[in-house]
């Protein structure tokens, strides 16, 4: 019988290695570290299967792109590990992340690669825009998710 899955808020530090083996494995660890990761207002949220994390996420204050919003949260660092992919991880994770911005009722955005644009539209973000490289990250999609339930 497989361990069941829980999902928490955590510190930044903890959701550091799986973001970076998933998102930036050709690059140090360090590299991983957003700006704003230790901020108090900010949340990052991690999925556990026993001790392992197998999952994470990051829900930031910062405005998109070209706008001054400074209420608006970004969504990022999503990561779920590669064999646990596919069983609703990276949705738990960002309804925790939704939920933690809906308390100021404002938009929120995220720079989705492209593999993720559904878990983003089932959410409720819309494409903002034409995919486009992001660095060396591969192909990305502006998204937002205006204001309201989750």
């Amino acid at each position: 019988m497989p361990q069941p899955v829980t999902l928490t808020r955590v510190d930044a530090a903890r959701v550091l290695p799986l973001r970076a083996a998933t998102l930036r494995a050709d690059h140090p660890v360090e590299e991983a570290r957003f700006e704003g990761d230790e901020a108090p207002h900010n949340a990052h949220f991690a999925v556990t299967r026993g001790e392992e994390i197998i999952g994470v996420g990051s829900v930031l204050r910062l405005p998109p792109p070209g706008r001054a919003d400074p209420r608006a949260w970004r969504v990022r660092g999503m990561a779920v590990a590669e064999g646990a992919r596919g069983q609703g991880i990276g949705q738990r994770i960002l309804m925790a992340a939704l939920t933690h911005a809906a308390a100021d009722h404002n938009t929120v955005w995220c720079y989705a690669r492209v593999p993720a644009i559904n878990l983003y539209l089932r959410a409720g973000f819309a494409p903002i825009g034409e995919v486009f490289e992001l660095g060396d990250n591969g192909p990305h999609l502006l998204m937002m998710r205006a204001p309201g339930p989750i």
